[in-house]
């Protein structure tokens, strides 16, 4: 339909203002502009465009180029703005290549396995001049761009018996801990731990106390349990034995145990996990034992002289969440077994 005279100076005001809060985005305005008259406009050219354009390339791309988010495209383009605008617009370029490195950080990254972490309890030193029945200990701890904290708990002995779980990202290095008092800052700091734990890739398994360092002087002392189950644990492997010769089986009976008790000498609900050259089988759950008897069987085939046998004790959970709680493990490899039936307890 044709517009009015009074429906085109309406139109033309309308235009002008969304330009002057907006800007044009594909047209660059020549000449100075003055109230009232209206602005005349020509495409950008070529060069002008690669001044003043912003290149963003996808995600999905195999290579990002540094000057698709900085370098002489940004700075070209952003001096022509006033310091407000062109302020706001590094900002939000910088913003905008945090988030793509992370989502190609995230992709690319493997996850080499789980460090479940328990948090048991503390023994703080006394400090002069506070009152440490009022205390209300918290930990914080930092693995690999990860974070997490216990809830509080009470007095220079704390009990936290916190579990957590921490994706190892990359090779294990070390682990830190801090330790405040109700409130996480500089203020109401008690001591830190940092912690090695390359000893995990020996043993799996790491439970001791360990110093904490406070401003000036040792601030007491931390029980913490932690274990590492690799990526290449958890996954079935036995594609690796496939066109390989047996050369022997292997019949292991899970007889009993004792002596699995838990925090407070209550009793447990343990069962059996075998880990065999990539095949993994369990026994049945003893209730309410801290002493149970499985006596149940398993046979395995041998492809290899030097494997080991692992065997892992957990205690059933049976909350929302079904996080079985590790109890122990041993290895025993099957070099040190004799050829002829054997018996024996392990720790």
């Amino acid at each position: 339909t044709q517009s009015t005279g009074t429906e085109k100076k309406l139109n033309r005001r309308h235009s002008m203002n969304i330009e002057k809060k907006h800007g044009a985005p594909d047209f660059l305005t020549t000449g100075q502009a003055k109230k009232g008259k209206r602005r005349s406009h020509r495409p950008l050219s070529a060069k002008e465009k690669q001044k003043s354009s912003l290149s963003v390339t996808s995600a999905n791309d195999d290579s990002l180029e540094e000057s698709s988010f900085g370098g002489s495209a940004i700075e070209g383009g952003a001096s022509t703005l006033p310091a407000k605008k062109r302020k706001r617009m590094l900002a939000v370029v910088g913003a905008l290549k945090n988030a793509v490195d992370r989502q190609i950080h995230s992709t690319t990254t493997t996850v080499r396995g789980k460090l479940y972490v328990n948090v048991i309890k503390g023994q703080l030193t006394e400090t002069t001049g506070v009152d440490t029945t009022k205390r209300k200990p918290i930990c914080v701890m930092y693995f690999q761009s990860q974070t997490t904290s216990t809830d509080t708990s009470q007095g220079s002995n704390p009990k936290w018996t916190y579990e957590c779980l921490f994706l190892a990202k990359n090779d294990l290095d070390s682990f830190k801990i801090e330790v405040f008092d109700g409130i996480e800052d500089s203020e109401h700091f008690i001591g830190k731990a940092r912690i090695s734990l390359k000893e995990l890739y020996d043993t799996n398994y790491i439970k001791r106390w360990f110093e904490l360092k406070g401003k000036r002087s040792p601030a007491g002392k931390i029980l913490i349990s932690f274990r590492f189950e690799s990526e290449k644990d958890n996954t079935s492997d036995d594609q690796a034995y496939e066109g390989k010769d047996v050369i022997g089986s292997l019949n292991l009976t899970i007889a009993s145990g004792r002596g699995f008790y838990r925090k407070e000498n209550t009793a447990s609900d343990c069962f059996a996990v075998v880990k065999f050259e990539g095949i993994q089988k369990k026994t049945d759950v003893v209730w309410e034992s801290a002493d149970p008897k499985w006596d149940q069987e398993f046979r395995f085939d041998i492809h290899n002289k030097d494997s080991v046998i692992r065997v892992m004790v957990y205690h059933k959970d049976e909350g929302k969440f079904e996080r079985n709680e590790f109890m122990g493990e041993i290895r025993i490899p099957l070099s040190e077994l004799p050829d002829n039936s054997k018996t024996d307890w392990y720790k």
